[in-house]
């Protein structure tokens, strides 16, 4: 069986687990370096965080707060400063890189996704009932599948800076 890895920090004798929601307000790639010095002493000064202390506060639903992403590592730190230029609230998080992508993926993506996974399912079924002669066109909705395509290049080029409008036309992409 594969063996699943994360860090963290375990606490000794929690008396709790009580959260509160915590809002990422921006997402920030620090060097490896910047990010290990942060995570080995929380309380130093960084300049993305003094950067973004206009954006992280708490309030009665949420503390509202900053990733920071380790530009080649899978780990974060949530940080709310509370107004000061270093971590005055954080917390590790590991494999926060997966996170941040799973939060860029477009509602499209995520079902050619769940269609993919269906259809693993649905010839797994078929295998173990002794059908194994069937093609892609009868297990897939190609149509389907181009339009989700098609929605998710438009949601994503919607998303850069550098892109004014995309819309999904009867033509195509424009």
């Amino acid at each position: 069986m594969n063996k699943f890895y994360m860090n963290g920090k375990l606490i000794h004798k929690a008396s709790d687990y009580n959260t509160k929601r915590c809002e990422v307000e921006k997402w920030v790639f620090l060097p490896h370096s910047d990010f290990e010095r942060l995570k080995a002493n929380p309380y130093q000064e960084h300049e993305a965080i003094t950067a973004a202390k206009d954006l992280m506060y708490e309030d009665k639903n949420a503390y509202h707060c900053i990733m920071l992403l380790d530009e080649f590592g899978d780990d974060g730190l949530l940080i709310e400063a509370e107004g000061f230029d270093y971590p005055r609230l954080s917390m590790f998080v590991p494999d926060a890189k997966s996170i941040y992508e799973r939060y860029q993926t477009s509602e499209p993506e995520l079902k050619l996704h769940d269609m993919i996974r269906d259809t693993v399912e649905k010839i797994a079924e078929l295998a173990h009932t002794g059908k194994i002669d069937f093609t892609s066109v009868d297990m897939i909705d190609m149509d389907e599948v181009e339009s989700l395509v098609k929605n998710a290049i438009v949601q994503q080029l919607a998303m850069r800076d550098d892109i004014s409008i995309a819309n999904n036309t009867d033509i195509g992409v424009q």
